[in-house]
């Protein structure tokens, strides 16, 4: 006769898709009872398992939306479907681009700010490549200097206006028929609130000198090459984003999707759960 034993009551969890498995080798070893959870217990283990769901449904949504808007769409015409929702995330997961692409991204957008500020810079010196001196000597600690248009029709009235301030304002010339260029080296003896009444009451357009070194022509130069480097790094940024693209976008379009249609199943399944 088989003499009964004490038993402690332990609970067993694992992934669904290694059920059948799993209970075959614990029936196997012959040491467990196994008896199906409670249906309390088992409306608790459900709701965590479909909020686990739920929120990776979700976070991987917010990432393959997140990689779409990066990388370069191209168009895809065969959609993959998928039998599962553990197959949609692996697919999903299996597209391991996000650092890559963040840093190409992040590059991009330093790159292309300072092209920017590289080409402002650019047409701002030529413009005022008059100057025959290095513009290192515009930057001086004690004063402020501002690169300034002014109609030339309006600039006897303006020069009058700034000569009682000889000494708080120096001032640089190039007139043209239309539009007489100034450079202005401004001195702090002169009050913020007098300076900017000047400026106004004169139609006089002024922008703060850029912080670079050398004759107007050396910079030029410079900044060209400078330009040409960047446009050069932008192009193989792009490049590596097109590549990127070709290889995963179509399996970005086909996840995003079905992610989609999971994600608004799983809300209705949550909204009536509640309920």
């Amino acid at each position: 006769m088989f003499k009964p034993v004490q038993m402690a009551k332990i609970a067993i969890m694992g992934l669904r898709k290694n059920q059948q498995t799993s209970v075959s080798i614990l029936h196997d070893m012959e040491i467990l009872q196994l008896e199906p959870l409670s249906k309390d217990v088992l409306d608790i283990v459900k709701n965590e398992r479909d909020n686990e769901l739920t929120r990776q449904v979700s976070d991987q949504l917010l990432r393959v939306k997140a990689l779409m808007t990066v990388l370069p769409s191209i168009p895809v015409t065969v959609k993959k479907r998928f039998d599962s929702v553990d197959e949609l995330l692996q697919t999903a997961n299996s597209i391991n681009v996000d650092e890559q692409v963040a840093s190409l991204e992040k590059e991009k957008e330093a790159l292309l700010t300072e092209i920017k500020d590289t080409e402002n810079n650019l047409k701002l010196v030529e413009e005022f490549s008059f100057f025959p001196e290095d513009l290192k000597i515009l930057q001086l600690s004690s004063a402020t200097s501002y690169f300034g248009r002014i109609p030339s029709d309006k600039f006897e009235e303006f020069k009058k206006s700034i000569e009682p301030h000889n000494k708080d304002i120096m001032l640089y010339v190039q007139a043209e028929k239309e539009l007489t260029h100034l450079i202005l080296v401004v001195f702090p003896s002169i009050s913020a609130d007098e300076f900017a009444n000047i400026i106004q009451t004169n139609s006089v357009k002024i922008e703060a000198v850029p912080n670079l070194n050398g004759k107007p022509n050396e910079i030029i130069t410079n900044q060209k090459s400078n330009l040409q480097t960047k446009n050069q790094r932008l192009k193989q940024i792009n490049d590596e984003l097109n590549k990127i693209s070709e290889k995963h976008y179509a399996n970005l379009v086909e996840v995003e999707e079905q992610l989609q249609i999971e994600n608004k199943k799983l809300g209705r399944e949550s909204t009536n759960t509640d309920e």
